[in-house]
């Protein structure tokens, strides 16, 4: 995977996704637990999330989790189209 200095605007300002840009640092973002995770930026201006203590995190029923991201949990409606993009 390849992080892009200069990623595309959001389509139509946004709107699922709370605090796309990290503009205000990791409001409205989640880590798995003992995940520490900041906001850093690109020499122009691009703001990102940075994970340290990446490692993968076992649940009780087993399910093996990934923890080397932030996250959110988004509400989709079934009438809609939507467009997502992760660079």
């Amino acid at each position: 995977m390849q992080c892009l200095g200069d990623p595309m605007k959001p389509l139509y300002k946004g709107g699922v996704v709370q605090n796309s840009e990290f503009n205000s640092g990791l409001m409205g973002w989640s880590t798995y637990r003992n995940i520490k995770a900041g906001v850093s930026s690109s020499p122009s201006g691009n703001k990102f999330a940075v994970v340290n203590g990446a490692g993968s995190h076992v649940t009780s029923s087993g399910k093996l989790l990934p923890s080397h991201s932030v996250y959110q949990r988004l509400q989709m409606q079934g009438d809609r189209h939507y467009s997502l993009s992760g660079t």
